[in-house]
């Protein structure tokens, strides 16, 4: 109740720039909160979640070391910027060292995963005339369903998608259905 439409903006923002290594004056100007309360607002986030500064330093150390970062997979990117004597490059560097493990890992193996199982199904299944991926949006799948199975293939796309990987956190995949991007709404599933 205490936590407003602002906070959760800016408790969003946070998160995601993070690990872009964003800093107190950037944060304190995507979110329209002086310099002072962004730093404080940025120093609770990193008492309350401090493994989450843990990995940044972390991934960071092991860049300069190896080179490179990698997925949950293994899917290696190569930064050899992260010793650049430029303070810049080897800024931009770190910022795409802590990165790409996250979002290689979510949008790069993981949704190629879901996809590869979803095509499968459909094959399995000789659902081919009721579903169709249209495209893949970072980590979202976007399909062309014959509206009369919407009930029937919804929850078995969301069903495959959450279950393609184990991860010490779940998987939770979210539905919508609409007739275009602008008219969307959460289908429900069970």
């Amino acid at each position: 109740e205490e936590v407003t439409r602002e906070l959760r903006r800016a408790a969003k923002t946070l998160n995601f720039g993070v690990l872009y290594g964003m800093g107190a004056n950037a944060f304190a100007e995507s979110t329209g909160m002086s310099r002072e309360d962004a730093e404080k607002f940025i120093a609770e986030y990193f008492r309350d979640f401090s493994g989450i500064k843990q990995f940044i330093e972390d991934t960071k150390e092991f860049a300069r070391e190896h080179g490179y970062v990698e997925t949950l997979f293994g899917r290696r990117r190569y930064i050899p910027e992260i010793v650049s004597p430029n303070f810049r490059f080897r800024r931009e560097a770190e910022r795409m060292a802590v990165n790409m493990p996250i979002q290689g890992t979510a949008t790069g193996d993981i949704i190629k995963l879901a996809m590869v199982k979803i095509a499968e199904w459909i094959a399995k299944e000789k659902r081919e005339k009721d579903i169709r991926l249209l495209l893949q949006v970072h980590d979202e799948l976007v399909f062309e369903v014959r509206e009369k199975c919407v009930d029937d293939l919804a929850p078995n796309m969301k069903r495959i998608m959450e279950r393609v990987v184990e991860l010490a956190v779940p998987l939770v995949i979210d539905v919508k259905i609409g007739y275009n991007w602008g008219e969307q709404r959460v289908f429900r599933t069970g």
